[in-house]
Order: structure tokens, then C-alpha cells, then sequence
């Protein structure tokens, strides 16, 4: 019978944290997953012109091809047609594939027409398109909720999320789950908890609806993708491993408050883990837990800034840089993503933002055929904005401000990992394979053959 995989993309998780949380008896899953199968380092080494993203990693990682091919530098990138995703090479090999909340899934297009039994896309989709399209109203909640916990993590559960919470009852989410994500805002709100650790809670939403529809569907391969332990990382990694850094950014009662946080969410990652192999015994898949990159401790020093300032409404942002005939896409804080009519008129926007006078601290453009992505950041102590000399209060161009009371102590690394239990990886064990053979070598436990897999032994 040909191999059956079960993947979670686990964004940016290197080895150290999942064993700093398995040596707190916090991940037995994930230890057992290490002892009975195989444990590999990607690592990212192919040449960028700067600091490595995601968007990049994923894109390498998913297609096997480096970024100078592939070209994806942000999530709203076009995605070259002869350059298909490993879960895309499935689907046109016969195999039927499942995917929730995988980076480079949205949009929605004619990519998914043959071999996917249920898409519900990244959460930088700019519509809730699902398959099937009962899950649009969970999509709908996703996104949303995305919006939500740009620079400062929230779940603001009004009435509407409430609702939705409840109908979506129907898609595997549990009581035990809306209880869990109650408790969390009430710890919240009392501080018992730090806010960060909201973001944990759509992870727990979508862990529900991941296992409701591989039970419900049992995909060839089905795949799995989350940010929540990436992003107590960031804020953390201080925490967490304070021996790493040269001075102490932080105090002892800080370290003594914040030090469980990434251990917590590998915790959650590990129940997910939990539940896979569980249902392996069943469905006869294997289990394999990716990341196309890592973090490490921080080389930079925080610049002491209090405050920082956040683009809650881009169409009013955009007006005053004179752009308003862009379609606005979802993009990680803090960045703005465009699609425009043409190439030509992106190429305009790019030469006219380049052109701009501003005292924003830092303004970066890029721009892949006709989509255009802007990374802002205004000063330290933010009171305005002088374009073309006009002066602009803040709230009046849909800019917010939030008080810092962490900083990134986490930052992009290189090495990533791949822990499977497939047979057809245990030579691998122990060893170091380039972050874009990485999709390749699951492909080959899937008897899987393509283009990708051709070199890998």
C-alpha cells in the first residue's frame, strides 16, 4: 500500500524548544514520535538578499525550488504554475489531500480543482472561500479573528464570534475547546495570564476542525499548519533561555512570569501530536512534524521604544501615500500587501513610493508582478506622520498605537526540522538535509514521484 502522511507545519519550531519542553514531561507525544522514528534538521541555505521570512522558507520548503526560482518573497506573491506546492504534486499524482490554514494555500484558485477533499486556506486569504464551502463560516471566524491580533494579541469574542463559536459546533469543535478558549480571554481579563497567550486559541480552533475532517475524509495526505509557538518565541525566547544573551534585557520577575510560555504552547502542539497518533493506528498514515526554519536568541539589542504604532485601517494609510485603486490583502504586522490591475501600474506605485517624502523610520517595497508589499515602521515615540510636508495625526490616516511591553527576543534562524515516524526517513535520522528537500523526502515516503523527488536518495 502506498504510504499516507499526516504533516503539521509547525512555523519556525527549532529542536531546542521541543526538547526543552519534552525534558518538563510537557511533550511526551513528540518524544515519542523522536524515539520510535526520525529526527532531521532542515536548514535553510540558499542565499537571500536579507533577513528570511517565512513567506520565502515556506515557498522553498513547499516547492523544492530556492527562492531565486520560485521568487515568492510575501504571502500574496504570485505562485508560479510550473513550480507546484508538495501538496499539489500529490493531488496531480492521484492522491487525496486535505489542508487547513497552510501558508501559500489562498487563494482559492483552479490549483485545487482535482484531489483536494477540504481546503480551508492561510489566514492571509482575502475571502473565506473554503472546501467544502460549509466551512466558509469557520474561515470567516479565522480571519477575523487574524485581524484581530496584529502587533497585540486579542479575542475580542463579541456577539457575532460568540455565535459563530456555537454553530461551528457541527465541525468538530468541542465544548471542552470553547471552554478552554472562555477560560483563556477570563484569564485574560483578570491577568492571571498574559494576553500573548490568546493566540494559542485559534490554534485550538483549528486543531478541531483538522481532526474532524481527517477523520471525516482520511486524506492521502493531509496537512497542518500553525504560528502559536512561533509567536510566544519572538516574544519570549528570554524567557525561556535567558543563558543566551550578554546582558539581561529583562528582570528576574519578568523571566519568572513569562519563562513557561513557549514550553505551554509546545504543549499544545504536543496534544495535537497526541491526537495524530492515536488516529494513525487507525488510518494506517505516518506523522511528520516540519518547520522550514527556526529562531534563536536575538543578536539585536532592543531600542527601548515603549510604543508602536500599527496600520489598523490601510485603505485610509494608503490614501495619504496616494494609492487608492489597490486591492488590499491580508499581511503580517507590519506590512500591507496590494494587488493592483497590471504589472505596469504596480511598477508605478513602487517608483512613486520610492520617491516619497516621509519621516517614517524605515519604508520597504517590493513588488512581484502586479502585487506590491510595503514593511513600515514609524519612530520610537510616534505622535504623527509628514508626507510630502503635510503633517497627519495618527488616528485620522487608521493608525493605532500600542504600548511594548516585550520585544523580539526571538529571531529567524536557519535550521528547521522534520520528525517523522515514516519508515522511509529513518535513514535520514540525525542527519542535516537542505530545508528544500524537505517536501521531496516526504513525497518519497508517499511513493510519490516528480520532478522534485528525482535527486533524493
Amino acid at each position: 500500500m502506498a504510504g499516507r502522511l499526516l504533516v503539521v507545519e509547525a512555523n519556525e519550531v527549532p529542536l531546542r524548544v521541543i526538547e526543552l519542553a519534552a525534558s518538563q514531561g510537557r511533550a511526551p507525544a513528540l518524544a515519542q514520535l523522536m524515539a520510535s522514528g526520525s529526527v532531521v534538521e532542515t536548514v535553510v541555505d540558499e542565499t537571500l538578499p536579507r533577513e528570511m521570512y517565512p513567506s520565502q522558507t515556506w515557498a522553498s520548503f513547499g516547492t523544492g525550488r530556492p527562492w531565486s526560482e520560485h521568487g515568492i518573497w510575501w504571502y500574496h506573491d504570485p505562485k508560479p504554475a510550473d513550480m507546484p506546492f508538495y501538496w499539489q504534486t500529490a493531488a496531480a499524482e492521484g492522491r487525496s489531500v486535505g489542508l487547513v490554514n497552510v501558508l501559500h494555500s489562498s487563494p482559492l484558485d483552479d490549483r485545487f480543482e482535482h484531489g483536494f477533499d477540504f481546503v480551508v486556506p492561510d489566514c492571509f486569504a482575502t475571502d473565506s472561500n473554503t472546501r467544502p464551502a460549509a466551512l466558509t463560516e469557520f474561515q470567516a471566524l479565522n480571519l477575523r479573528l487574524t485581524q484581530q491580533s496584529s502587533r497585540k494579541a486579542s479575542l475580542a469574542l463579541g456577539k457575532s464570534e460568540l455565535k459563530a463559536l456555537g454553530s461551528l459546533r457541527h465541525l468538530g469543535l468541542r465544548a471542552e475547546t470553547i471552554s478552554q478558549i472562555g477560560r483563556l480571554v477570563m484569564g485574560v481579563a483578570t491577568g492571571s495570564i498574559p494576553a500573548e497567550r490568546l493566540r494559542s486559541g485559534q490554534f485550538l480552533l483549528m486543531r478541531d476542525l483538522f481532526l474532524r475532517l481527517v477523520r471525516t475524509h482520511d486524506p492521502d495526505l493531509g496537512v497542518f499548519f500553525t504560528n502559536h509557538v512561533a509567536a510566544m518565541m519572538h516574544r519570549y525566547w528570554f524567557a525561556a533561555f535567558p543563558d543566551d544573551y550578554t546582558e539581561a534585557w529583562y528582570d528576574d520577575a519578568w523571566v519568572d512570569r513569562y519563562k513557561n510560555e513557549i514550553p505551554m504552547a509546545v504543549e499544545m502542539l504536543d496534544g495535537l501530536v497526541e491526537q495524530l497518533l492515536k488516529m494513525s493506528q487507525k488510518t494506517g498514515h505516518h506523522i511528520a512534524i516540519v518547520s522550514s526554519m527556526g529562531q534563536q536568541a536575538s543578536g539585536r539589542e532592543t531600542d527601548g521604544r515603549t510604543q508602536d504604532a500599527v496600520v489598523a485601517n490601510p485603505e485610509a494609510f494608503l490614501r495619504v501615500l496616494g494609492i487608492d485603486d489597490a486591492d488590499i490583502g491580508n499581511a503580517m504586522n507590519p506590512q500591507i500587501s496590494m494587488t493592483f490591475t497590471s504589472a505596469a501600474r504596480a511598477k508605478d506605485v513602487v517608483a512613486m513610493l520610492e520617491a516619497l517624502d516621509h519621516d517614517l523610520e524605515d519604508l520597504e517595497v517590493d513588488r512581484v508582478d502586479a502585487v506590491v508589499t510595503i514593511t513600515y515602521e514609524f519612530g520610537p515615540e510616534p505622535n504623527g506622520l509628514t508626507i510630502g510636508g503635510l503633517r497627519h495625526d495618527l488616528a485620522d490616516i487608521g493608525v493605532v498605537v500600542h504600548d511594548v511591553d516585550d520585544h523580539s527576543s526571538g529571531r529567524h534562524s536557519p535550521n528547521g526540522i522534520l520528525l517523522s515516524n515514516a519508515p522511509g526517513l529513518r535513514h535520514l535520522d540525525g542527519a542535516s538535509i537542505s530545508a528544500t528537500d524537505g517536501a521531496a523526502h516526504l513525497l518519497k515516503t508517499m511513493d510519490v514521484r516528480s520532478r522534485s523527488t528525482a535527486d533524493v536518495r
